[in-house]
């Protein structure tokens, strides 16, 4: 059994050009899992696309006590082919516990970007459980600097 779960929708923020550049999914400890502690060399992200696999794009953990889409890109400052968890409701640590909720936020670089109809596939690996894996397909039409909810 994997010690994530998801715990929410995956949704998308599109660029000016009509491409995903950011994903971000709420997660949180599987039912009967003990804490667990997310700091980067413990935790492996890698994301797989049509033209490219980023392999352990993952650069740790922060605390954040405001989940909105603007805290969160701003908190975490992202560079191009990054992922880091936001740990909402957090003390202070990089340890996510069954009281807490994480937030894992990707950026995807320029040559990485999701158009319409295109697949990605998400892996993150934590040092206990089963890798927790999401997939989901871009929809088609999306409108540019927005939301969306790729299925």
């Amino acid at each position: 059994m994997a010690a994530l779960q998801l715990d929410g929708v995956v949704t998308g923020r599109t660029n000016a050009t009509n491409y995903i550049e950011y994903i971000v999914f709420p997660v949180k400890l599987s039912v009967g899992k003990a804490a667990l502690d997310l700091k980067d060399e413990s935790v492996m992200v890698s994301v797989y696309l049509s033209n490219a696999t980023l392999l352990n794009i993952y650069k740790g953990a922060v605390s954040t006590d405001n989940a909105t889409w603007d805290a969160l890109i701003t908190t975490l400052g992202l560079g191009a082919d990054e992922a880091k968890f936001a740990i909402y409701n957090d003390d202070g640590d990089s340890v996510l516990e069954s009281t807490k909720k994480a937030f894992l936020m990707i950026r995807l670089g320029a040559g990485h970007r999701i158009p319409d109809y295109e697949t990605v596939k998400i892996e993150v690996k934590a040092p206990k459980g089963a890798a927790l894996t999401v997939a989901r397909t871009a929809p088609d039409g999306m409108p540019a600097s927005s939301l969306v909810d790729p299925g």
